[in-house]
């Protein structure tokens, strides 16, 4: 007989009612207990990176989570401060359950990584094929300069999913970097501001996946999470 207990017993607090109790059974609903292993697989959306993604409704908006982070809150009662991430201890991103997750830095989580053998350490990496010059060069043509990431990825040399993280300071890391949202409908978009409002209807009946809405409208998973949560394509007034 398992050791684990039921989910309806794990993920039971609202967290000063951030969540509401058809969140919390709405969460459950999206795991997988995987008995062997004891990880609890998130079924639901990921992002790019593979991480799970909950999504809340508060007054007409919706906004995504990452699902772990959700987790530790709703498994503990004690809301994650901004500034802070969620480790996974296992490395398995589609990993729920709150015992195979910690809270940590950014640079916690950089450490964690390199000591894992996951993420070359900057520049010192054997194998790097960057330095601090070009990754802030990077950062300044694409924030002042209009670069598209695909063009950034062939100036440089180096894979378009490595541009991205490291827009984002996931990788190559900075303290004084602030984080460059994508830009409004530059860059020979495919959306206007018509469509963008429409996806959010669409997304709003709850009939639709972002991936969905990315086939249905030929662009990225990417840009749709960021035309729901109003970054790109601000909604219309």
């Amino acid at each position: 007989m398992s050791l684990i207990p039921k989910l309806k017993y794990i993920f039971i607090y609202t967290c000063n009612d951030k969540y509401t109790n058809n969140d919390l059974i709405r969460y459950r609903k999206f795991i997988k207990v995987d008995y062997i292993t004891g990880e609890f697989i998130w079924k639901g959306s990921h992002n790019w990176g593979r991480y799970g993604q909950f999504s809340l409704c508060k007054n007409g908006k919706v906004k995504l989570y990452l699902a772990h982070r959700v987790a530790i809150e709703m498994a503990t009662g004690v809301l994650i401060p901004d500034d802070k991430v969620v480790m996974h201890k296992y490395d398995n991103p589609l990993d729920v359950n709150p015992d195979h997750l910690k809270v940590g830095t950014t640079q916690d989580n950089v450490d964690d990584k390199v000591n894992k053998g996951r993420q070359p350490s900057c520049e010192t990496h054997g194998q790097a094929k960057l330095n601090w010059i070009q990754v802030d060069k990077i950062r300044y043509e694409y924030k002042y300069e209009n670069y598209t990431i695909k063009q950034l990825a062939d100036k440089y040399d180096i894979h378009e999913m490595t541009i991205h993280p490291i827009l984002k300071n996931k990788t190559w890391y900075d303290p004084k970097y602030i984080i460059t949202l994508s830009r409004n409908g530059k860059n020979g978009s495919k959306l206007t501001q018509k469509i963008a409002d429409d996806i959010r209807q669409l997304w709003l009946t709850g009939k639709y996946t972002m991936q969905q809405l990315a086939d249905k409208f030929g662009v990225g998973v990417r840009n749709i999470h960021h035309i729901i949560n109003n970054k790109i394509w601000i909604k219309s007034k």
